[in-house]
C-alpha cells in the first residue's frame, strides 16, 4: 500500500487512482472559492489555475 502513495514510473498518483479527479476538482472549486473572497484574489487564482 505505500508504493502506491508515491510515483511509479513517472505517473503520479492521481492517475492510478479513479476519485483523485474528481477530488482534485473539489480542491480546486473550493480553492477558487476561497480565492474570490480572500484579499489577495488575484494572486490565488492565478496560482490556483497555474498549478493545475
Amino acid at each position: 500500500m505505500a508504493e502506491k502513495t508515491t510515483e511509479q514510473h513517472g505517473e503520479p498518483v492521481s492517475k492510478l487512482d479513479p476519485r483523485a479527479e474528481e477530488i482534485r476538482r473539489m480542491g480546486k472549486e473550493a480553492i477558487e472559492l476561497i480565492a474570490s473572497t480572500a484579499p489577495c484574489a488575484s494572486i490565488c487564482r492565478k496560482r490556483a489555475t497555474t498549478r493545475s
